[in-house]
């Protein structure tokens, strides 16, 4: 099966019902909080859409049709990565999606032209729960390396690493 063509536009109001729907996946759900209600998703998201956090949101697009959501933000500071490195964040919604390759595909995308190509960063860093093998596994084939392993409450988290001069291998 050839895969859809990857691409990403703004995050907008409108998408914040089909975002509570995403959440509510089970597939996202584990490792993700699920938002109780939609005015709880545009309290948290709005900002972020409107500028008034330094997190970009955007809608993931296959075929031009939105089948998830990533974030780009500053990379924490715990992590000295320097200021040329940011963070990112996505979940993809569609579980027909899930487990067909289209991982990788989506974070290099992502990372290429949004993180290094439109903003400019050298490090992009990503710290999926140890226990998501699948989207540790998609953050490796997309040149992802580990730089360490980070504990946050009673979880493990792997501070993953893909600096812009890092060929993709997969």
């Amino acid at each position: 099966m050839p895969h859809p063509s990857i691409s990403f536009r703004s995050f907008r109001k409108d998408d914040f019902p089909q975002l509570l729907t995403w959440f509510r996946a089970p597939h996202v759900a584990q490792w993700w909080p699920v938002p109780e209600s939609d005015a709880v998703v545009a309290e948290k998201y709005l900002p972020r859409i409107r500028g008034e956090e330094d997190i970009n949101m955007f809608a993931i697009l296959a075929e031009k049709i939105p089948v998830g959501m990533a974030q780009i933000g500053p990379a924490d500071d715990q992590y000295a990565a320097g200021h040329r490195a940011c963070s990112i964040d996505l979940l993809i919604g569609d579980i027909k999606l899930i487990s067909v390759g289209l991982g990788p595909l989506i974070i290099d995308a992502l990372v290429l032209t949004e993180v290094f190509e439109h903003r400019n960063y050298s490090v992009c860093l990503a710290d999926p729960q140890e226990e998501n093998r699948r989207s540790v596994r998609a953050f490796e084939k997309a040149g992802f390396a580990l730089r360490q392993r980070v504990q946050k409450e009673s979880q493990t988290f792997l501070l993953l690493a893909r600096s812009q001069s890092t060929p993709v291998t997969s």
